[in-house]
């Protein structure tokens, strides 16, 4: 991810939330425990995590499609103090 945020030429974002696995942004965590159990999905409370996500693709669409301020990726707010966030103009 990193390489992938460097490399960008364009405005970037890297946000991340400790205890996210990449299965964490699917429904996987909601449709069985087994999941996190085999280490598929990260510890983070899958209900957090899914507010997370949520917040920041809003903002994402917001800024980027919308045209409206977002606050929460110019980090202005913090809902969630945990989330590392990186942005580039």
């Amino acid at each position: 991810m990193r390489a992938a945020f460097e490399d960008v030429q364009d405005s970037r974002y890297l946000v991340r939330m400790p205890g996210m696995f990449h299965a964490n942004l699917t429904d996987a965590p909601f449709l069985s425990p087994l999941f996190g159990w085999l280490g598929v999905t990260g510890p983070i409370d899958p209900w957090r995590a899914h507010a997370f996500i949520n917040a920041y693709t809003l903002a994402f669409f917001d800024r980027h499609l919308g045209g409206r301020p977002a606050p929460l990726l110019d980090g202005l707010i913090r809902p969630y103090p945990e989330v590392s966030l990186e942005r580039r103009p």
